[in-house]
This record gives structure tokens, sequence and C-alpha cells, in this order.
């Protein structure tokens, strides 16, 4: 039995000094495939195991695996990648960048964006598949359902309103009641600069809502931050053309309203049954006239199966020194409402270079323009219907023609002393036409390793002009014809530099600290001007109205801010998460004795799913 004991023994130290021999310690460095940079924090696991380690911020990382084992590298925005051991002692990776996955990366205020799981306050990324497949005309409006506790309205109904009212929590934004602080590509916009983007163009948009991610932008985010990324080339990859249409058709939804409406000959028989008329009364008011039609009303103030259609075209890629992006788009939306159209073209480049391996610089230019076309206070309620369109369509008499017999909307008044409301709709032309321009130039250089200066300053300017004209009457002697017309332009500039440096020790803590300096002018003006009493369709111009119904508006509004601000991210094993941020404003809205207010906040995270108890393993 001793003998069957030794031997036993003996049988268990071969067997493990073999399992013990065939373990090798492999070393390497983790590249990024498009620019030759490292990547840090990529999870380098032995497939099929719980066994795993995540690279430095210099890429490198130091694993024990079997001989003949496989290592699979991964990280967000980088493609997949398995590479066999085969008994090396040093294997290196080159990872392939991964534009679907990219999007899945957070994007936090200034510095680099983070990948998600390791962001301690709370942040929403939508994709751009969401924003560019979503039926809607802006990528505003296709945010709506996408974003928990966000809600997206816009006030008029009609194609073409940029006037979007956007909640996150609740109302204390300074100057800007319930809405979130626009940033585009670093730099400070207004909700009508993203209305005027083509969709396409946008990589991502990150929601930041709690105090821990959005107190790095100060007073102005109170109420979140919306951060738009918009698409860029890539380093090293061949230029690629894309041309893209959409074509659709909407329509009204319930015609339930409508078809319960009584015909003309179901008036007439309700007036006489009712005792409100007598037959006499019906001819002589509107038989005797020629007005003894069966009008559907509703048929002249909606319009039916309106298209909508999007046409674009861009072309991207990039050299070794240089990454490129150019776009052009076209957009046509007819609304339902009678004469309601939009129409949107827009233009943009992005072009990135690296002309030395310490020097980075960037320029981002979009120019968009918008044209909106519709009958003016489409769908207000008004006293009478008079001053009702749309919404109120349905309460005209069936029994007056909307047409003569030649098919021409007449300008007559009719007896009731109602106008032909659709002679009132032909006459008030609204048209809007809006110009915007977001610039921005960005230089980064890093002086030695993980340590980043870079400078951006930008632009978000935009020039608009409105006019409308209203003939009421058929007598133009009576001078009852008036005409109004403003115009408004403003910009956002904004100057923002950082310092950021980011390092590790034992391969355990990861350290990053931002601290940075911005300015942000704001102006905007406008001037208006209108006339009544204008006598003839023909002079249009404001002084042929009465002299003493000239009105004349301007208005002119600016502020200034001057910010300071810093942030430390800190994490532990990639389990422990830990930020702080501080942001010092100094403002012209604020009171003349208080110009200075000092906004901040502290965050931690405990990532579960990475201890080892859970039984996951810190590799996933």
């Amino acid at each position: 039995m001793r003998k069957i004991k030794l031997f036993l023994t003996a049988l268990a130290v071969m067997v493990a000094s073999t399992a013990f021999a065939q373990k090798l310690t492999v070393t390497g460095n983790v590249t990024d495939a498009s620019n030759g940079e490292p990547v840090p924090f990529v999870s380098v696991h032995e497939k099929g195991t719980m066994n795993g380690v995540n690279t430095d911020l210099d890429g490198n990382y130091s694993i024990s695996v079997a001989k003949n084992a496989v290592l699979v590298f991964s990280s967000i925005g980088y493609q997949t990648v398995e590479v066999a051991v085969e008994g090396k002692a040093q294997v290196n990776c080159e990872l392939p960048t991964d534009s679907e996955l990219l999007e899945s990366a957070v994007a936090v205020g200034y510095g680099s964006a983070k990948k998600v799981g390791t962001t301690v306050g709370s942040v929403t990324t939508v994709k751009s598949e969401a924003l560019a497949n979503a039926p809607s005309s802006s990528a505003l409006d296709a945010l709506q359902g996408q974003v928990a506790g966000l809600a997206v309205m816009t006030t008029g109904g009609v194609a073409g309103d940029n006037n979007v009212s956007m909640t996150l929590h609740g109302v204390g934004s300074l100057g800007s009641g319930s809405s979130p602080l626009y940033i585009i590509d670093g730099v400070q916009a207004s909700s009508s600069s993203i209305m005027s983007m083509n969709p396409n163009d946008i990589a991502s948009i990150s929601i930041l809502k709690d105090a821990s991610a959005t107190s790095i932008y100060g007073s102005r985010a109170a109420n979140g931050v919306v951060f738009v990324t918009t698409k860029s080339g890539a380093y090293n990859s061949r230029a690629t053309v894309t041309v893209r249409s959409q074509a659709g058709i909407s329509t009204l939804a319930d015609f339930t309203m409508y078809k319960n409406m009584m015909s003309g000959p179901e008036l007439k028989d309700f007036l006489v049954r009712s005792g409100l008329m007598t037959p006499q009364d019906i001819y002589d008011k509107f038989t005797s006239k020629g007005w003894d039609a069966n009008t559907e009303w509703y048929k002249y103030f909606q319009q039916f199966n309106n298209p909508q259609f999007q046409n674009d075209i861009s072309v991207e890629g990039g050299g070794e020194k240089v990454a490129y992006m150019i776009g052009a788009s076209q957009f046509h939306q007819r609304g339902t409402a009678f004469g309601n159209f939009y129409d949107r073209y827009t233009v943009r480049t992005n072009v990135q270079g690296r002309p030395k391996d310490w020097l980075k610089v960037g320029m981002n230019v979009a120019f968009s323009m918008e044209q909106t076309a519709g009958a003016g206070f489409w769908g207000n309620s008004g006293s009478t219907s008079n001053n009702t369109y749309g919404g109120l369509s349905y309460v005209k008499n069936p029994l007056i023609p909307a047409v003569d017999e030649k098919g021409n909307v007449p300008e007559i008044m009719w007896a009731d002393g109602n106008y032909n409301t659709r002679y009132l709709i032909d006459q008030q032309p609204q048209q809007t036409d809006y110009y915007n321009l977001l610039g921005s130039f960005n230089v980064e250089i890093e002086p030695f390793k993980n340590f980043k200066i870079a400078s951006r300053a930008g632009v978000d300017a935009y020039t608009s002009r409105y006019g409308y004209t209203l003939y009421p009457s058929a007598d133009f002697a009576a001078g009852s014809g008036s005409r109004s017309r403003s115009s408004g332009l403003g910009y956002a500039a904004t100057i923002t530099n950082t310092i950021e440096y980011s390092f590790s020790i034992a391969n355990a803590h990861h350290v990053s600290v931002l601290a940075g300096h911005e300015g942000v002018a704001n102006y905007a003006e406008s001037l208006g001007a209108s006339s009544d009493e204008l006598t003839d369709d023909r002079l249009l111009n404001l002084q042929n109205g009465s002299k003493t119904t000239y009105d004349i508006s301007e208005s002119m509004s600016q502020s200034r801010f001057l910010s300071f601000f810093g942030r430390i991210d800190y994490s532990l094993m990639d389990k422990y998460y830990f930020d702080a941020s501080v942001r010092n404003d100094a403002c012209s809205r604020f009171g003349v004795n208080n110009r200075n207010a000092t906004f901040w906040a502290v965050g931690g995270m405990w990532k579960l799913k990475a201890e080892d108890f859970l039984g996951i393993g810190k590799a996933f």
C-alpha cells in the first residue's frame, strides 16, 4: 500500500510539473491599426478561460497563459482580434477601428471620450443609426423616445418648425428656461443649429444628465447637456463615396372629425327642421346667390399624400497625415397644412491632420440654408371664423362655395360677414429664410506621452428673414391690407483651452487630470417693421400704408462668460471609479455684486460585474 501511495504522489507531481511547464508569460503592445498609436485599457484575455488583464496607458500588457493559448483583444471602438500564442513570449496586436462600436463611446465634457461603463455620471448616448433611420426631419425630433426622461416638443407642428422645446429635469438654467446646453463638436450652439443639421452627418448624441456629468459646464448646464459629435474620416483609409436617397409620403392620420361633419343637403334639412331657418331664408341667403354648394372645406385647408425626400452624398477617407470627410445634402418636406413646405440644404467638411507625432490640427465647418413657407397663423383658433384657418375649417358653411365656376378662389366677403377663409390663407404667405454657419478650429500638442495641450475656437452664427402679407378685404379701397417683415442675426463665439495628463501606477491605478479655461460671447439682434391700410396688392412697400400705422421694433441682447474648470478621474483595477469636477463662472448676467459662482460635483461607481466573487471575471 505504501508503494502505491508513493507512486501516486510521484505521478501527481509529474502532472503538476508538466502543467506548470506549459504555462508561458506573454508580453506585448496593442496599437491602433489606423494611426499606430498605443491603445490603453484594452481587454486581453485567454480564450475559453476567465484569465485576463488590461493594457496600460502605453498599450502594454503582461499575462501568463498556456503555450497553445489564443489571446482575445477587445476594446470599445475597435474590432475584436484573436491571436494564437504558439509558444511566443511576445505578441503584439493592431486593432482595426469599428465605426459601429466607436459610437458606443461616451462623450464627456472637454477631454476624451470614455468607454461605456467607465463613466461615473449619468450619460446616455444615441447612435447615428437611430438618428438617420428615424422618420423625422431633424436630429432633435429623432431623440424623442430614445432617452429616458427627455421630452422633445415642437410648438408649431408644421413642416420646418424649428421652435423645439427640450426638457431633461425642470426649469433653472440661467437665462434659458428649461432648455439644456447644446454643444456641437466642443462649440456652444443653439437648438436651431442642431435642427439645421443633416442627421446623417451626426456620429452620436450624448445626453449628460446629472451633476457629476454636467458640473464641468457650470451654470449653463443646470438642465443637462446635449453633446453632438459629427462624423469624421479615418487615417490610412481608402476614399469612400456614399450616396444615399430616402423618400416617403405622409398624410393625415385621422379623418373621423371630417367624416362626421354635415354635408350641404344635411345642413339645409337640419336648419329647416330645427326652426333656425325657413326654406325661403335658405333660398334668399344662399340659393339665389348661387351659394348652394356641398363644399368639403377640409380639402381646401389640408394637403394630402405629402412627399418627403432626402438626398445625401459624402466622401471620407484619409492618408497617413490627413483624414477628411466632406458631405452635402438636400431635404424637402411638404406639410399637411395648405401651403406649408420645408427645404434644407447643407454642406459640411471635417478635416483633421497630424503633421508631426506631437501635433494635431483640425477644422470643422458646416453651412446650412433653410426655407420654410406656409399660411399665416395656421391653426390659430381666434374668436371668429375670420381668424381661424386650419383648426376650425370644419365649421365653415358647406353651402358656400370655396371656388368660382372657373376654379378660382374668390376674394369676396360672404353675406354673413365672413371672408372666404381659403382666400385668407392664400394672402398670408409666410416665408422664413434661415442661414447657419457653424465652424471650429482646433490644435492639440503632446510634448510628451499622455500630456496634452489643446485649444479650440469656434462660432455658431445665424441670420434669418421673415415676412408675411395679408389682404383680407375684397375692397382694397377700404385700405385694409397689411404687410410685415423682420430679420435677425446672432452668434455664439467660444474659445477653450485645456491641459490634460493621464498616468497609471502599477497597472492598477489609472488617473486623468484636466484643467481648462473658456470664454463665451453671445450676441443677438432683431429688427421688425409692419404697415397697415395698404390699398393695392401691387404696391407692397411698407411706406404705402397709412402713415399712422407704421410699426418698427428692435431688440438686442449680449452676454459674456469667463470660466475656469478642472476635473480628476480615478479608477482602480477597472472596478472602482471616482471623479470630481469644479468650475468657476464669471458672467455678465450675474448680479453686479456677485459676478462669480462656483459649481462642483463628486461621484463614485463600483462595477460589480468585474468582481471575481460574481463569477464573471474582470476581463468582461
